[in-house]
């Protein structure tokens, strides 16, 4: 819209009745072909959000016994949860749950912490395996004895504690016969009472000091027990889920390294690790990893041996055929190398007794035969 006074151009909002002609300029693209473009990226965005935009269900598999457990050995810092939807070679999708320290997820920061991601079943499995080598252990039973020790009175903090005793029974009586005579005297000898009070005060802090030394004593015995006991039930179990009442109740803190080393700091005032690293899981992993593959394909070839075209290539072996017809007749029926034919099909039938390979009698040429065993 122009205006003609001030020579101003300006966008008509509505103020003058506006015009839309269709197919006035040649498009840039055939509107055919825009049309099918936008149904392709529509079914994309489709595609892409059912695939990779999945909601969580609500039963989570997060250990909750590892909140505000675990400390990053390196920096110091707390470890939060991730869990994330991943797919195998089968297609099949499973969910990963790992933990990892917070500042060292924050790739961004200038001052990052240099540890790593550690699998969740990593936490549980190390610390069953751990509590199985605490069984008749000697050594952590010696370092349970020496913070006991410590945590008990000696002989002489003994026969302090009765001297302290003593002496709070002969100051509540000399505190009872100066608050009489305070009485008697219209408050004039109020210092007395004053550091007889003080005194009682502290002596009381004395003595429970003391009682309080000798309670944790007793709840570090008791807790040992208790825990020896579970370890020894655990122990007897060849199935163990992860002890996550064990975990809660023993376990203070566990100070994770970027190594995959534990440091266990027990409710008892205990310190204890193991030599289980991370890498070692990892290798336990890909060998379990390993192991489901060859089983996976053992059993798809004892199926294929036990399949319609090897039933057909025993009844085509009835009568003896030569290696270039057993090879031709398998590829009649599916696609076959000459080396896979010989080592996983021929050979294993061979191996079971069911085929057989000789010379024919009165037969010129010495040519090898293999035919079904009679």
């Amino acid at each position: 819209m122009l205006d003609t006074l001030e020579e101003k151009v300006a966008t008509n909002q509505g103020e003058l009745p506006q015009y839309y002609i269709e197919g006035h300029h040649e498009a840039i693209i055939d509107p055919e072909e825009w049309e099918a473009v936008q149904a392709i990226i529509e079914e994309r965005s489709i595609a892409f959000k059912t695939r990779n935009h999945k909601k969580y269900s609500k039963n989570t598999h997060k250990n909750v016994a590892f909140i505000d457990k675990l400390q990053c050995g390196e920096c110091g810092n707390g470890f939060t949860h991730q869990r994330a939807v991943e797919r195998r070679s089968d297609g099949k999708e499973y969910e990963v749950h790992r933990w990892v320290c917070r500042l060292a997820q924050k790739y961004y920061a200038v001052d990052g912490c240099s540890s790593h991601r550690f699998q969740q079943t990593y936490f549980e499995q190390h610390f069953i395996k751990m509590l199985k080598e605490l069984h008749q252990n000697e050594a952590f039973q010696a370092e349970v004895n020496k913070v006991i020790a410590r945590t008990e009175l000696s002989a002489q903090e003994l026969n302090l504690e009765e001297e302290v005793r003593k002496r709070i029974e002969q100051l509540n009586q000399a505190l009872y016969e100066a608050v009489d005579e305070e009485l008697h005297q219209d408050g004039q000898d109020s210092k007395r009472v004053d550091d007889l009070s003080g005194e009682l005060v502290n002596l009381h802090k004395q003595l429970k000091a003391f009682s309080d030394r000798k309670k944790l004593a007793g709840q570090y015995k008791n807790e040992y027990k208790e825990l020896m006991k579970q370890v020894k039930k655990l122990h007897e179990e060849q199935q163990q889920p992860f002890p996550a009442e064990l975990y809660t109740q023993f376990v203070e803190q566990a100070t994770v390294y970027k190594d995959g080393k534990i440091v266990y700091h027990f409710s008892m005032g205990i310190d204890w690790s193991t030599d289980e690293r991370y890498e070692s899981y990892r290798y336990q992993l890909l060998e379990e990893k390993k192991a489901r593959r060859h089983a996976k394909r053992k059993k798809k070839h004892s199926d294929f041996l036990k399949g319609p075209e090897v039933t057909a290539l025993l009844e085509y072996c009835e009568k003896p055929r030569r290696w270039g017809e057993i090879l031709d007749f398998m590829n009649t029926m599916m696609f076959i190398s000459d080396s896979h034919l010989r080592s996983s099909v021929i050979q294993t039938l061979m191996e079971k007794g069911k085929l057989q390979k000789e010379f024919l009698p009165n037969h010129q040429r010495k040519h090898k035969y293999y035919m079904v065993k009679k």
